[in-house]
């Protein structure tokens, strides 16, 4: 993880009142991959309705 990210996440851990504005200028291939290796692909679908092999 980025030293960037570990910022953020000790942002929001800290202060959960907190809004970010913008972090869509943080994400990334490798971030996004990073993200779907920690996911439970066993999880009900979200509030969006879309299942993990539609998600994939």
């Amino acid at each position: 993880m980025t030293t960037e990210l570990n910022a953020i996440t000790f942002k929001a851990q800290h202060n959960p009142k907190h809004r970010f504005q913008n972090l869509y200028g943080m994400l990334s291939e490798d971030c996004l991959y990073q993200s779907w290796g920690q996911l439970n692909k066993q999880a009900a679908a979200g509030i969006d309705g879309i299942t993990m092999p539609e998600y994939q």
